[in-house]
């Protein structure tokens, strides 16, 4: 079965979302999968392959929680991958892959789901009050992503499924109230539940 997981960072970042990724993506591979990994170029190789993942990457950044970059080389890459069936991974939302893939998740060759680390909380804390940048940064934040999610949700319900990182996190309550059911919670990667994915 082949697999593409689009995410924001991958090896050789380290941080926490690239390291579950890179857990999931070889762990696949252990079980016989093909597996192709896009993910942003930050002057790294635009190919690499790593223990047996196909690594793409692609210019893009975010500024200002706006997404530039090279959207239709993404949106191509897509397109030439799905002449074959396979699933589709999304990790995380408000970030250029998932963004650009939403409207473009209806495609019927591919089970999507969308793998959550959390979600942006408009919450204020007591960094958001340090000065007048922060502040008003984080009511700016508020602004767009409230307007995000209200135009955007729609296209969620296109998923096959969702899968969030534990069962406290906030973004499960987000989704219910969006009326979500296709969901799925797994403890930071369980192995056993995540690697029979293909039984769903």
């Amino acid at each position: 079965m082949k697999v593409l997981i689009s995410v924001n960072s991958y090896y050789p970042d380290l941080d926490g979302v690239s390291y579950v990724t890179k857990y999931i993506a070889e762990g696949l591979v252990k079980k016989n999968w093909d597996v192709t990994v896009i993910t942003s170029n930050d002057k790294k190789p635009k190919f690499e392959l790593h223990n047996k993942v196909k690594i793409y990457r692609i210019n893009t950044y975010t500024f200002k929680t706006f997404h530039f970059g090279d959207k239709q080389k993404y949106l191509h890459f897509i397109k030439s991958f799905s002449k074959d069936k396979f699933i589709f991974i999304n990790v995380g939302i408000q970030n250029s892959f998932t963004d650009w893939t939403l409207k473009y998740i209806k495609v019927k060759n591919f089970f999507s789901i969308l793998y959550l680390h959390g979600i942006y909380s408009s919450f204020f804390n007591k960094n958001d009050f340090i000065n007048l940048n922060n502040f008003f940064s984080k009511i700016f934040r508020n602004i767009r992503w409230y307007l995000y999610i209200r135009f955007i949700k729609k296209y969620f319900q296109k998923y096959n499924l969702i899968i969030h990182l534990h069962k406290k996190d906030q973004s499960i309550d987000f989704f219910k109230r969006l009326g979500f059911k296709k969901k799925l919670v797994l403890e930071n990667a369980i192995e056993k539940k995540f690697f029979n994915l293909k039984k769903i």
